[in-house]
Formats: structure tokens, sequence, C-alpha cells
């Protein structure tokens, strides 16, 4: 075996530099991690993405790089040993001896490592959630997905029926060879050591078959174990409860409906809260202002404006406008975005604004802000009068969705509440007066 020992090395430089160039964006942001600093998020969001596809990313080595080439490898140095120094393989023992490197060495070597890693790496992504408020879109598309129905098929072939079939066909070669190196019939005694060679094979096959699927079947019980847990959480009313991704399979969807369940209605649960809170306040202005504010927050935007309509001058002005507070815009009622909804009393929901042609970008190149999204509303009251819009600038890692336009409705509809409120009090004075 000293004959093949040279190769070894030549292998494992390709599987250290591939396991390198893999792991580079997890170990850069751990880096910064362990220096006690904090990266930003599209650092965290990079590492998260390729710690959650580590697992695969290993198994796809394991059985396209490291398995192949260690196979190819030792079989040549093996070949060049008979060339060279007569050590005496025969050609099927050098093929027999490749097969089983990649039909069944290389599985259950690259389906343990998988299972391995995919443990290793849980604590890791749940520290890198604490510095990742949203997985940016660019590195969403990498996550590569993998249900548990491939998991298992890949185990039933590759680590039961293809070893065994394998090892079952070269029984034939090796009776041939004992006939021809016996002449006569081989005798049931004879023929026991094989016999017993193959029971042994078999059961080693069966043995990690079986292992394989246990450690599937926890993964399996661990996860759901996790989500029937934060579902009797809610039911007590903890809505605070956050599952943490850790894989990339159907619990993966799983979780992340129910953080889009529970995050829904904490949301639900804000807007009530500060409906009750808003009926006490009597300054229009101060209430104004927190309505805007509360829905930047619950959107999860940048900003938020409000934009009432001014009859005598036909113009929409800056009422509330989070980032400009120290100046007052005016435009045209049919102009630009604002404009557009304003008179077609349509909500617009813009992921490009500066491909939209009523997109006015001097206000943008003015305040030195960039708008990258745009869900825009027109404010009406019961009477079916247009009041003016609602403007929410710049979802965080998204663009805006149905839900998003469910929930400014919710604040739209208070904002019209709050400026009719208001237009009676007037009245009331006025008619005092």
């Amino acid at each position: 075996m000293l004959s093949v020992l040279w190769v070894v090395p030549l292998y494992l430089l390709v599987d250290v530099y591939v396991i390198r160039r893999h792991y580079r964006p997890l170990g850069d942001t751990l880096d910064i991690l362990d220096r006690g600093q904090t990266p930003d998020n599209w650092s965290a969001s990079r590492a998260l993405v390729r710690a959650l596809n580590l697992p695969f990313l290993s198994f796809v080595r394991v059985t396209f790089i490291h398995g192949p080439a260690a196979a190819g490898l030792v079989t040549l140095a093996l070949w060049l040993g008979n060339v060279y120094a007569d050590i005496g393989y025969a050609d099927w023992q050098l093929a027999a001896f490749a097969a089983t490197v990649l039909f069944f060495a290389s599985p259950t070597h690259a389906t343990i490592e998988f299972f391995i890693i995919a443990r290793a790496v849980t604590p890791v992504v749940e520290r890198l959630w604490d510095f990742c408020d949203h997985v940016e879109v660019a590195h969403r598309r990498e996550l590569i997905s993998i249900n548990l129905r491939n998991k298992l098929l890949y185990l039933s072939i590759f680590v039961a029926a293809l070893p065994l079939l394998f090892f079952a066909a070269s029984i034939v070669p090796k009776v041939d060879l004992l006939f021809n190196d016996l002449g006569y019939e081989i005798s049931l005694t004879q023929m026991s050591p094989l016999l017993l060679w193959v029971s042994s094979v078999v059961l080693v096959c069966m043995g990690g078959a079986l292992a394989m699927s246990i450690l599937t079947a926890s993964e399996v019980s661990r996860s759901a174990a996790r989500l029937i847990d934060a579902m009797k959480a809610v039911e007590n009313g903890e809505l605070n409860n956050r599952l943490k991704i850790a894989g990339t399979d159907e619990y993966a969807e799983l979780y992340r409906g129910f953080n889009l369940m529970t995050e829904s209605l904490r949301e639900e649960v804000q807007i009530l809260e500060l409906s009750n809170d808003l009926a006490g306040e009597l300054d229009l202005d101060r209430l104004l202002a927190r309505i805007i504010g509360a829905t930047t927050e619950v959107l999860d935007a940048e900003r938020s404006s409000l934009l009432l309509y001014d009859a005598r001058a036909n113009e929409l002005w800056s009422r509330v406008a989070e980032g400009l507070e120290t100046r007052e815009i005016r435009l045209p009622s049919d102009q630009g975005i604002a404009g557009a909804v304003f008179t077609s009393g349509v909500t617009e929901n813009i992921s490009d604004p500066y491909a939209d042609p009523r997109f006015n970008k001097a206000t943008d190149q003015q305040t030195g802000f960039k708008t990258r999204s745009i869900l825009c509303m027109p404010i009406v009251n019961k009477a079916g009068e247009k009041l003016g819009v609602t403007q929410v600038l710049n979802k965080r890692g998204d663009h805006f969705r149905s839900r998003d336009e469910q929930r400014l409705a919710a604040f739209t509809a208070q904002i019209a509440v709050a400026l009719e409120n208001a237009r009676l009090f007037e009245d009331v004075l006025n008619e005092k007066n």
C-alpha cells in the first residue's frame, strides 16, 4: 500500500481548495464576529445563506470531487505499481476497487458528512440570525432547496440498492476464478468463505441504510417538535416567538410561513393598540405624524409621507413627510406618482420608480434620497371625496406586496377619519363664532 500513499496529497489538495472556497463567505463573517465587531446585513445575509447551503455543498464535493478523485488516483497508482513494480493486482481487482469507492464508499461518506455538517452549522445559523434583519433578495436566490423525499430516495438507492447489486454481481468473477484455479467442482465448504463475505456485506449495507433512515427520521422529528412548541406558544398568546430557519427542506418553508403568520398577528395587534392609543390624541398634526410613523414601522419601510389636497391651489402638499420635516413639498395634483394616484383614485405599487415615466426624479436629486420602491394610496372619505394620498417609500429587503397594501389601507382609513373629525370640529367652532 505504500505505493499509493503519494497520490493521497493530490486529491486532498483539491479537496482542501474546494472546502476553502465553500467556507470563505461564512468564515469571513465569523471572523468579524470573533473580533467583537458587528457585520452589516449584507455580510450576515451572505454568510447565513452559505451556512444553510454548506451541508449540500459538502455532499456534492464528496460525491463529485473527493470520491472520484480518490478512486481514479488510487486506481492509477495501483496500475502503475503493476507496470513498474509487478505488485500483482488483477485488472478485475482494480475495477472492483474503483467501483467500490464510487458506488459505495463515496455515497456513504457524502451522506454522513451531509448530516454531520447540517447538525454542526445549526448553532452557527442561529447566531447569524441575530445580525441579519432580512435575507437579501440576491442571496435568497442562491438557497438550495432539498426536500426530504429526495434525501430518502438517495439513501435507498446509493446506501442500500447499488452496493448490494454491486457486491452480488462481484460474486460471479470470484466464483469463476475459483473454478479456474482449483479445476474441480466447488463444494459448500469451499464456498463458505465467499458466502460469509457476501452475508457480511449485505448486513453492513442494511445497517448503513437503517442508520441513515434513523438520522433522517430524527431530523424530521426535531423540526416538527420545534414547530409544535412554537404553535403552542402562539395559542398561549406569545406572538414574539420567531422560528429560526436552520435548514433548506420542507420545514424551512413551514417555519417561514409560521413566522409570516405570527408577524401578521403582531401587526394586527399593533394596529389595534395604535387605534386605542390615538383615540385620545387631540392635536391633529401630532396624530397624523404618529400614524405616518406607525405606517413606516409596520410596513418595514424607510420613509412615509402624507400629501393633502389644496383645492384653491390645485396642489398636493406635504402635511407630514419623514426625512423632510423642515421643508414643505408642493406639486400639481396631477403630476408625479402621487398626482397620478390622486387623479385616478387607484393604488400604485411600483418596484422600480426610475423606470416609470411618471416618477419625478427632482425630489431625490434635491434631497439625496434614493427611491427604490413606492406604495402610494389615495385618501378618500366616506362621501367619496379625495383628500390626498399616503406614500410609503423603500420596503426594506424586498418590494411591497398585497399584504402591505392591506396594512396601508387600514392606516389610510385612520387618516381619513382623523381629517374628517378635524374638519367637523372646525365647522362646529365656526358656527359658534
